[in-house]
């Protein structure tokens, strides 16, 4: 306590203290005027042993204080908008998507795929990790690229996963695009122009 400036006075149950060390952690949780998860569900589950850690007895008194509360994730439709965003190659709305084809055309020049409007464009945009499913997505790859598809994929984590997608995208050439990192810009040229977006987590916490 000496180290982190705090008086001893804040090393028990209701401060600081969990299982005989100083974790922040819970400090957070306890001092917090309020919690929030990432969505409602997830709000309630970290209330039970199986997901709270040893926490549950604070979440569960703070959920009954009404201090926790999910928040779902969600989009701003004043950004996340093709009619109006100036970032995309051609604004597009429901009722003009033939104005859409010219999205997908440049992302597929740019990411080196064969220009083809008429090819579905699968689109991840996402850590790279298990947690993540893109390890599934690897293993479907192969039958998806058989029936004519394209993928298009932005996104960094795992090694092995980096060069697992990089080696696809070297064996389909022009059928595979790959960036390794993130581009917001990017992240919104692919989003534009894709057919189908692919999100395999295994673990969802905003469910």
């Amino acid at each position: 306590m000496n180290d982190i400036q705090l008086p001893w006075s804040f090393f028990n149950i209701h401060g600081l203290e969990f299982n005989g060390q100083i974790s922040f952690l819970k400090a957070g949780l306890y001092y917090a005027d309020h919690i929030t998860a990432v969505s409602p569900t997830y709000a309630r589950e970290i209330t039970e042993p199986q997901f709270a850690y040893g926490m549950e007895g604070l979440l569960q008194q703070r959920h009954r204080e009404g201090r926790l509360s999910g928040v779902l994730n969600g989009v701003d439709e004043k950004i996340w908008s093709p009619e109006t965003d100036l970032l995309l190659a051609s604004r597009y709305t429901r009722d003009t998507l033939e104005d859409k084809a010219e999205n997908k055309r440049q992302l597929q020049i740019a990411m080196g795929l064969k220009v083809d409007d008429k090819v579905p464009l699968f689109a991840v945009v996402s850590r790279l990790t298990s947690q993540k499913g893109l390890d599934l997505v690897l293993e479907a790859l192969p039958g998806l690229l058989e029936q004519g598809g394209q993928l298009a994929l932005l996104g960094a984590g795992d090694p092995v996963l980096q060069e697992g997608f990089l080696a696809a995208a070297a064996e389909y050439p022009g059928q595979v695009g790959v960036q390794i990192g993130y581009h917001e810009a990017f992240r919104i040229a692919l989003w534009a122009a894709r057919t189908s977006f692919w999100c395999p987590a295994v673990l969802n916490r905003a469910a």
